[in-house]
């Protein structure tokens, strides 16, 4: 497990991350899972150590309810001002809202200045399903299988 100095130092460098060649507007992340806990914790990080006004973060944060996020909301634009925090309603336990969720951000990052690429997917959704959906799809977002029935590929 990481130190709290090494946790801490490595919060600091992301006010740095917004000088990377490819990133003169500052970095996109994507976070799902992160409106409780360990998610919410890491959003909070990065609205408290992005604070670099030329190179703002943008942070797309998918939940299943912006009116319950929506104090969360308010406190990271509070903290960082400069920072793009947009909330994607979703439920990613099914993938069809998984899927648009993924076509609202491509989207917005199409016309966004400055926008058009994701740096980062943060996840750390709270679930754990082992059933179908409705729609007759696979909703699981971890898969746990015996290891006698994994396969794997032999290299040439």
């Amino acid at each position: 497990m990481a130190s709290l100095r090494d946790v801490h130092a490595s919060n600091a460098q992301l006010s740095q991350l917004s000088t990377l060649e490819n990133s003169q507007k500052g970095l996109t992340f994507v976070f799902a899972g992160a409106t409780a806990g360990i998610g919410l914790y890491t959003l909070q990080a990065l609205a408290r150590h992005a604070q670099d006004p030329d190179a703002p973060p943008t942070a797309y944060i998918i939940g299943r309810s912006r009116a319950k996020f929506q104090p969360q909301l308010d406190e990271l634009r509070r903290v960082n001002p400069n920072g793009v925090w947009v909330f994607v309603e979703a439920q990613i336990t099914l993938l069809k809202e998984t899927e648009r969720a993924a076509r609202v951000i491509i989207k917005a990052e199409r016309e966004r200045e400055g926008g058009g690429r994701v740096d980062a997917l943060v996840m750390s959704p709270g679930f754990l399903t082992f059933n179908a959906s409705r729609e007759g799809k696979f909703t699981r977002q971890v898969m746990i299988m015996p290891a006698n029935q994994v396969q794997t590929q032999k290299k040439a």
